[in-house]
């Protein structure tokens, strides 16, 4: 009798699952139409790995006289909820074509759609044929009653079985039905490769449906897994699916949830020996969509030498500070050959949390190459992402995306993501607008920036194939270097070392130190502009401009410049003065004060645009310590009017005029 779930491991998965299997049993009774005869309990089964497939129903005489009660399991109908009879017909995928049919194995698909899955019965030690062919039947006089045990014994693909099993008396005059649930995991019995750790879901997601698609497997499938990566593809980008593994708690330990693609991957370390995980899949699509899901054990272990390295943890670091190294060693500690090529990302984070729709603003270096903004939150609220750039144009906007994660029990998330960095460098905003029924609902706006990682890391690590546990070459030894550059920005930074080809992804973290100096709301230069009338002169003509520190350590100016405190126009001038304080403290501003002297003798009454600059030097500021401020003073014989208020000739605060036109004779 085929076991699925992984024989080798039964007893372990056994002990776990039945923890984990969050399923309600029935234990009401059902009884047979139209005259209750028969009384069956319960009058729902599940079958799965915890029970070894094999469950138990007590049929009972209801009748004044005797009678003979029939299960009718020959002629079972348990279907795949996932309509997995068709994608994997002619199945390519898994480790043996077509196996799951009765012409090559006592397998799920009959010829006959209606004979799906059979079930074979047992009563006391007597049972029927292999082949599931005949009925079972029991002799029950008056009040007696008697056990039967349904059990599964053909090989099905991954997925949930749903259909019911027949009860009714040997004539035919009384009828009643046991619904039947049958879990199936991803194993070795069925779409795992214990040689490769590759192991294949296939499923056909309905239009509007409203429930997800789960799929179990037990981490001890494979010998010392240590990860596994979940890859999802369907074949049209008009479709959204999303994928999310649970551990066997419930508790949500990775996800995939992009836009517009047509694929979807997740990662996780480390697992846990011998617990069952639950992959969920979901998607809000308008027509029917059929999807591959690809399960990717990795037996590769990263440790100090002693331990696992879980994440690492870089402290705190700032720009020209010593470099930071970390000790590692790689080692397979399982069957399965491996070889990794090694990469790394890296991205700074800011957070925010707020009881209502917001705005929010971060600043953008240029050296980004991705950014994305957005929100988290719980419960039936709804909110949309928009995300601007600094010259205000739109990026894109996320809303309807949580219900994929609502659908799976999930935390809510809109986001929105863009590698188009044109225009880029400066202040974005993100916003958070709320929908009926949200007000009060705490929600965490993330903004994620992403940088260059080979400016940030270095490893020795070398690209080989590492054998299986105790061969030759089986584990290396090396460290990564971090340094930070003067490109980043202040506060925290994470990201992951990763190992492609095994599958296997490291965090780490690193706290920036450092302050950041941003104008006018701009980073690194700014121009700003002024007007006034010739033939004044004007002893002050002030402006202010602010000065902001958004880092987490004090800013401190040294000696600046300027252009020898005139603004030039040809051979006339304005003279000006400014100051501005030092230092500003971490999270601080202040104001840069320019003082503009207009006089007649300076600027002999000559029209034009007079300009200069003023240098800041913030010696330590990043990604920028200083800041170029142009100047350009437009000096004009145009009559500047400032209209302070104006009421057309009849008017009546009962009309609303607009576009009224004036003229000024001078």
């Amino acid at each position: 009798m085929a076991v699925r779930g992984g024989a080798k491991h039964g007893v372990v998965a056994l002990l776990l699952a039945l923890s984990f299997l969050a399923i309600s049993v029935s234990i009401l009774a059902v009884q047979s139409t139209p005259n209750a005869w028969l009384e069956v309990t319960p009058d729902a089964i599940y079958l799965n790995w915890t029970n070894n497939y094999r469950a138990n129903l007590m049929i009972a005489n209801n009748y004044t006289a005797n009678i003979t009660a029939v299960i009718l399991n020959a002629t079972t109908y348990i279907s795949g909820n996932y309509s997995q009879r068709l994608p994997f017909d002619n199945d390519t995928y898994g480790p043996q074509y077509n196996k799951y049919w009765w012409t090559q194995n006592p397998g799920c698909f009959h010829a006959n759609a209606t004979l799906d899955n059979p079930l074979v019965s047992y009563n006391g030690s007597s049972a029927t044929g292999a082949n599931v062919t005949s009925n079972n039947t029991a002799f029950l006089q008056y009040t007696n009653w008697s056990i039967f045990s349904l059990v599964s014994e053909v090989l099905c693909p991954p997925g949930r079985y749903f259909g019911r099993v027949g009860v009714q008396n040997s004539t035919g005059e009384e009828n009643l039905n046991i619904t039947v649930y049958m879990d199936v995991p991803i194993s070795s019995d069925n779409e795992l490769s214990e040689s490769t750790g590759i192991g294949y879901f296939k499923g056909i997601m309905p239009a509007s449906y409203p429930e997800y698609h789960y799929y179990y497997f037990n981490a001890s499938n494979i010998t010392n897994s240590t990860a596994v990566s979940i890859d999802l593809s369907w074949s049209g980008q008009t479709n959204d699916l999303d994928i999310f593994l649970f551990d066997d708690s419930g508790n949500l330990k990775a996800k995939s949830i992009d836009n517009y693609t047509n694929s979807e991957s997740l990662f996780y370390s480390y697992l846990t020996p011998g617990m069952i995980y639950e992959i969920r899949v979901y998607g809000n699509i308008s027509s029917p969509e059929t999807y591959t899901g690809t399960l990717n054990f990795n037996t590769l272990n990263i440790t100090n030498t002693t331990d696992t390295i879980a994440s690492i943890d870089f402290g705190t670091s700032s720009v020209g500070s010593a470099t930071t190294t970390y000790n590692m060693a790689i080692i397979n500690e399982g069957n399965i050959t491996h070889t990794p090529t090694e990469s790394s990302e890296i991205y700074h984070v800011e957070r925010a949390d707020s009881p209502s729709a917001t705005n929010y603003t971060f600043t953008v270096p240029a050296s980004a190459t991705k950014v994305r903004a957005s929100a988290n939150w719980t419960g039936s609220a709804y909110y949309s992402v928009y995300l601007y750039k600094p010259d205000s144009s739109l990026v894109g906007y996320s809303k309807g995306k949580r219900q994929n994660s609502n659908m799976t029990g999930t935390e809510n998330e809109e986001f929105v993501e863009t590698t188009d960095m044109t225009g880029g460098e400066g202040v974005w905003r993100a916003e958070v607008k709320e929908y009926s029924g949200t007000s009060g609902t705490t929600f965490t706006l993330m903004a994620k920036l992403w940088a260059d990682s080979s400016s940030w890391l270095a490893s020795n690590y070398t690209s080989m194939t590492f054998n299986t546990t105790g061969q030759g070459n089986y584990t290396q030894d090396g460290h990564v270097n971090l340094t930070v550059p003067s490109t980043a920005l202040s506060g925290e930074y994470d990201g992951y070392l990763k190992y492609t080809g095994s599958l296997m992804q490291v965090p780490f973290r690193v706290n920036v130190s450092t302050s950041t100096l941003l104008v006018n709301n701009t980073f690194n230069s700014d121009t700003i502009y002024l007007i006034d009338n010739t033939g004044f002169n004007r002893t002050l003509i002030q402006k202010n401009i602010t000065i902001n520190n958004t880092g987490n350590a004090g800013l401190t100016f040294g000696a600046g410049l300027n252009s020898s405190s005139m603004l030039t126009y040809g051979n006339s001038n304005i003279s000006f003065t400014y100051s501005h304080p030092s230092p500003i403290p971490a999270g601080g501003s202040g104001q840069l004060e320019m003082d503009f002297t207009v006089n007649t003798d300076q600027t002999g009454n000559a029209a034009g645009m007079y300009t200069g600059w003023i240098w800041l030097n913030a010696t330590n500021a990043y990604p920028y310590s200083s800041f170029n401020l142009s100047i350009g003073f437009n000096l004009t014989d145009v009559l500047k009017v400032n209209v302070i208020k104006w009421v057309p000739t009849g008017w009546h605060s009962n009309y609303n005029y607009t576009n009224q036109s004036f003229r000024i004779n001078t």
